[in-house]
């Protein structure tokens, strides 16, 4: 447990970032990558039927009408998760780093403070607090901030994490209450006409009355036991958790790097990347180079004291950027807890609350932009 995307990532809990990643500027900057130009979004993945149809989504997905419906979707749910997360970590131990100390969206030109500010205004009408600082007024805020700065977009209600440490305390929890946990390879899920009756793990056959695919980027190949097939593509990122000299108290996302800063247990943890290079785990050295030139174009002389191994992980991205969660429409006592993308930490709590609400009494109340069917599954 924890060894996947719970690893290594930002740790965020963020409902200043529910802009779905369906968007004509990743499409932009994906395009600018194919043809050799640095950019945030990597694609170098075989054309197969599957992944040409996928992106065929992804572009379509980047309307204005279909992104703003995704949009207060994921603000919604952003939203419902942060107030569960104030319930499921009350009296968590001080390891799971839970704080709630909101989010600095810091940028160096007018431009991107600027667009920055707009989706702070479009959030705003969705119930989600933000305020736009000024430079000087960002340093204040965030003393370690470089000169440099042109602004920043504060988004008070944000939270964050321990990722790890995180995911080993609702574990133990869950042992607790009686849950038993077994780390074994799941083969595929056992159906007994149109209904999932247990897993395979193994060559054994557990039974079960319902099953939860929550799989990440797996899910698709546990799915195809079932003959469905579930729309995820792996999006690669990754992490280096920095020991510095004057470490930042807030966590921040440099907005023109798309590289983030995430104060966490004595360090402070930086990401980056979404590239769709298929399953290769390899670390690209042009998002570590990244990385360092984010932190000392944003940073006043950031010294480092200690820097640890890089690390890689897989998102798993649906085409219209909003996760898959609910009962199958063609699969009975089967449900989808997955393609989260970046917010898998953020949504979590709330993923669960709607999966416990399906299985138990009313499905009704997941809303219908993220349940399964949408994509025939």
């Amino acid at each position: 447990m924890g060894t996947g995307a719970s690893y290594g990532n930002a740790g965020l809990i963020v409902p200043s970032y529910s802009l779905p990643l369906a968007t004509k500027q990743n499409v932009l900057e994906g395009l600018r990558s194919i043809v050799g130009v640095p950019s945030a979004v990597g694609v170098r993945v075989p054309l197969t039927i599957e992944t040409m149809l996928w992106f065929g989504r992804f572009l379509s997905s980047t309307r204005r009408s279909v992104t703003d419906r995704s949009l207060t979707t994921l603000a919604s749910l952003t939203r419902e998760s942060l107030a569960l997360y104030e319930k499921v970590l009350a009296g968590a131990p001080a390891s799971v780093g839970y704080e709630r100390n909101g989010t600095l969206y810091v940028a160096l030109t007018g431009a991107a403070l600027n667009q920055s500010s707009a989706l702070a205004a479009r959030l705003a009408k969705l119930g989600i607090e933000a305020k736009v600082l000024s430079a000087s007024e960002a340093r204040l805020h965030e003393p370690t901030l470089s000169n440099s700065i042109a602004g920043a977009v504060w988004y008070p209600g944000d939270a964050h994490v321990q990722p790890l440490q995180f995911v080993e305390y609702l574990a133990g929890l869950a042992v607790s209450a009686g849950v038993v946990v077994r780390r074994e390879r799941v083969m595929g899920v056992v159906r007994s006409g149109n209904r999932a009756v247990g897993v395979r793990i193994a060559g054994k056959h557990f039974a079960a009355d319902q099953v939860v695919l929550a799989a990440g980027t797996w899910g698709p190949d546990v799915a195809k036991s079932l003959g469905l097939r579930v729309p995820i593509l792996p999006a690669k990122g990754y992490s280096v958790d920095f020991r510095l000299e004057r470490p930042p108290r807030t966590p921040m996302l440099f907005t023109e790097r798309h590289v983030s800063a995430t104060p966490m247990n004595g360090v402070v943890r930086a990401t980056t990347g979404l590239d769709f290079h298929g399953e290769d785990p390899a670390i690209a050295p042009q998002r570590l180079q990244s990385i360092r030139a984010a932190y000392d174009e944003y940073l006043e002389a950031p010294k480092v004291i200690e820097e640890s191994a890089p690390w890689a992980g897989f998102r798993p991205l649906t085409p219209d950027g909003l996760p898959i969660v609910g009962p199958s429409s063609r699969i009975l006592n089967f449900c989808f807890a997955t393609g989260h993308g970046p917010l898998g930490i953020t949504l979590a709590p709330v993923t669960a609350d709607l999966i416990a609400s399906a299985i138990l009494d009313d499905p009704t109340a997941i809303p219908a932009a993220i349940l399964p069917r949408r994509f025939g599954i």
